[in-house]
């Protein structure tokens, strides 16, 4: 006996029959297809759900981890965003990619119980700083849409800002102590 193609109608009535509780038997004198050919391919048809089912199951509990995930980055971004603030002392003479590292190699140190008072290798500061810089690319296109970046921008620039202001300030000072003192007798 030669298998016989069941078309997509053909495999609709299948499918409604066999679900309504009909025998093979009876589907076959109702459709029209061989009972060999309309089980089989009623079969296939469950296989292909089932797989198609398990593929959106993976997909659904992928999309949902990427998800938490981004959520906790955008978490994160937000922080970090919302931490940044102008300097206010007078003691600020670090540019602020050098208060990032800072920072940076802080937390490098907490989480690696360094000792304070000893100090981190050249090529190991490189590779922290390359680390932080390549892991703040990655949070920054990840939550670009979330997180607005421009603050980070926006705060270097007034920490840079801060920094030269507070050397011309240094300066000025010097000068003017500088000529008091020059006027004034010993």
């Amino acid at each position: 006996m030669r298998k016989k193609y069941v078309s997509d109608e053909e495999l609709y009535q299948i499918i409604k029959l066999h679900q309504s509780g009909a025998s093979w038997l009876m589907i076959q004198n109702r459709s029209g297809v061989p009972r060999r050919s309309a089980k089989k391919a009623y079969e296939d048809w469950m296989r292909n759900q089932s797989i198609e089912e398990l593929k959106a199951a993976r997909v659904n509990i992928a999309a949902e981890e990427f998800r938490e995930h981004v959520d906790l980055l955008i978490k994160l971004a937000e922080s970090v965003v919302d931490g940044m603030k102008v300097p206010e002392t007078n003691k600020v003479t670090i540019n602020a990619d050098e208060s990032l590292y800072s920072l940076w190699e802080k937390k490098y140190r907490e989480l690696k119980n360094y000792n304070p008072d000893k100090t981190i290798e050249k090529r190991e500061k490189q590779r922290i700083l390359r680390d932080y810089r390549m892991l703040l690319k990655s949070l920054q296109y990840h939550t670009r849409e979330k997180v607005r970046w421009e603050v980070l921008d926006e705060w270097k620039q007034a920490w840079n800002n801060a920094v030269d202001y507070s050397k011309e300030l240094r300066l000025e000072i010097t000068e003017v102590i500088g000529n008091i003192l020059n006027n004034q007798p010993l």
